[in-house]
């Protein structure tokens, strides 16, 4: 990657507070006096007051200088501490977001909830599903509780029974099939043919 390119006179004139034209202006008003011997000496061996006048006008052109490139550091991480604090304002506002979009979520889920009760209400008013039924018991009486498997008078269906004898892989009154499956919603007062397996 090449190095960036930078104007002239750069650091100068890149920012408004360190210009060309007042580095320039540095030093104008200092005149020289007499020379002073023995401190420091020209090539020819005396000091001209010049000499040091010129090292000191120098120095402070170099200082000012220097303050450029600060100043222009100085705004670089101005601007780079202002793109966080964006940065953070919109991860702020995008959190406040998320937030409203979990809270909406709830809500939906609650409604989905109230929906599922009033599906399963009205579908127990008009119809019913037909349970897993394992055996001739439940089929009859239900589960022990008769919550989970409900039995077919509770869910006002006719059963059919079509028996089998001694059908490998199943016990005495075990249930072989159901028609139609087990889960499916039919109308209340439907027949359901359930094939049950007879050890004797």
């Amino acid at each position: 990657m090449p190095p960036p390119q930078h104007p002239p006179a750069y650091p100068l004139d890149v920012t408004p507070r360190f210009t060309t034209h007042d580095q320039g202006e540095i030093g104008k008003g200092i005149q020289a006096i007499e020379p002073s011997l023995g401190i420091l000496h020209d090539p020819v061996g005396d000091l001209k007051t010049w000499v040091a006048v010129g090292f000191g006008i120098k120095g402070l052109k170099d200082l000012y200088t220097a303050l450029a490139y600060l100043d222009i550091v100085d705004g670089k991480a101005d601007a780079l501490a202002d793109g966080q604090n964006g940065l953070h304002q919109k991860v702020d506002a995008l959190s406040g977001k998320l937030d409203g979009l979990a809270g909406t979520l709830d809500g939906l889920a609650g409604k989905v909830d109230g929906l599922s009760t009033d599906l399963a209400r009205l579908t127990d008013f008009l119809g019913a599903v037909i349970p897993q039924w394992r055996t001739k018991e439940e089929i009859e009486n239900g589960d022990e509780m008769g919550i989970a498997v409900r039995s077919a008078a509770d869910l006002n269906l006719v059963v059919e029974f079509i028996i089998l004898q001694r059908e490998p892989g199943f016990g005495h009154e075990d249930v072989v099939s159901i028609d139609p499956p087990a889960g499916t919603l039919v109308a209340k007062g439907s027949t359901v043919k359930v094939t049950l397996n007879l050890e004797g």
